[in-house]
């Protein structure tokens, strides 16, 4: 059906395309990182699992108590751990390098440690890359779903998947019942040293990051998001406030978020600010060089652009699994029986 819609409205994918599909899918070892005493398991390259990684790695030679702090310092941690960990990743992405197992060469032993001793309490970190405040905000489209499942013997999937835009590239085959997606419009078409320029078997680079927690070798938190550039950063205040600050899960999806979003001509800060302690922190992270953040201040409706980081955790205290939506995008929880 969908060749016959192609055919019929001048697409250009064919039965023999989508037949190759299931022989280019590729099983791959996840992008791993050991956070304080969890084990954190997320999708490598070409998705950002890595990045993900990359900032956990960089966190963990901070005190727990710091980076669970809702202080300055604890959200310069965060945006400048980010900042790095993408930075090694297109650096690793332009010269094609990679380490045992095709994980990202910056996951190197060693190399987090060294990062971490770059991060100055007080200024952020290569403070002269930080551009000139822009006046838009972070595009607020809802096209990416997170889904976070447990099934009652501890398997565990997360799942982000996306159309690429609003309603994809607007164009529904009549019986198929959903609209193809837009992501071939984030290649890039015209420079050819760029990772994503499009290129027969190309891989592109996208900024999914689903991740499952482990805890003495058991599943313990099941979670991702969307939201771009954010995705890394919405997780990693998830995962932060739960295994350092001991928050429960619903807490921990609920608290404010400072994100930092690298978007096409954006390199900013995106804050979720709930009352005096964020306020104190934004006009504190403005005197150390982020001058340019675009802020909600809550409570608001316009909060779509922090995540949707839709999560399945164990509660060791219930002896039960819990789920929580994140109510920013509309996020539900649901279980067919009552949760064992």
């Amino acid at each position: 059906e969908i060749d016959a819609d192609m055919r019929a409205h001048g697409g250009f994918v064919r039965k023999e395309d989508l037949a190759r599909v299931p022989a280019n899918v590729h099983e791959t070892e996840p992008a791993r990182v050991h956070y304080r005493d969890r084990e954190v398991l997320s999708v490598g390259p070409p998705a950002a699992g890595g990045i993900l990684a990359g900032t956990l790695a960089i966190l963990q030679r901070f005190s727990p108590e710091l980076v669970a702090s809702r202080s300055a310092d604890a959200h310069q941690l965060l945006l400048d751990a980010v900042r790095i960990a993408r930075e090694d990743a297109r650096a690793t992405a332009a010269r094609g390098r990679s380490s045992a197992g095709g994980m990202p060469a910056f996951l190197e032993a060693g190399r987090a440690e060294e990062r971490a001793r770059e991060i100055r309490p007080g200024t952020a970190w290569n403070a002269g890359a930080l551009r000139a405040p822009a006046a838009a905000g972070p595009s607020p489209g809802e096209h990416t779903t997170q889904v976070s499942v447990v099934d009652g013997a501890g398997n565990a999937v997360s799942i982000t998947q996306t159309l690429g835009a609003d309603w994809g590239s607007a164009s529904a085959g009549e019986k198929l019942g959903f609209p193809y997606n837009a992501v071939l419009a984030w290649f890039e078409l015209e420079n050819r040293a760029h990772p994503a320029f499009l290129s027969p078997r190309a891989s592109l680079p996208v900024p999914s990051a689903p991740a499952i927690v482990l805890k003495d070798g058991s599943v313990e938190l099941v979670l991702g998001s969307p939201g771009s550039s954010r995705i890394v950063p919405a997780i990693v205040s998830v995962v932060r406030n739960v295994v350092d600050g001991g928050m429960e899960l619903s807490e921990a999806v609920a608290a404010p978020r400072f994100l930092w979003q690298d978007e096409g001509a954006f390199r900013r800060v995106v804050a979720e600010v709930a009352g005096d302690a964020e306020e104190k922190a934004l006009v504190e992270l403005a005197r150390r060089g982020y001058t340019d953040a675009w802020v909600v201040r809550g409570p608001a409706t316009d909060v779509v652009s922090f995540g949707c980081v839709n999560a399945v955790g164990w509660n060791a205290r219930a002896r039960a699994w819990e789920g929580v939506g994140d109510p920013r995008r509309r996020g539900v929880a649901a279980a067919p029986t009552a949760p064992r």
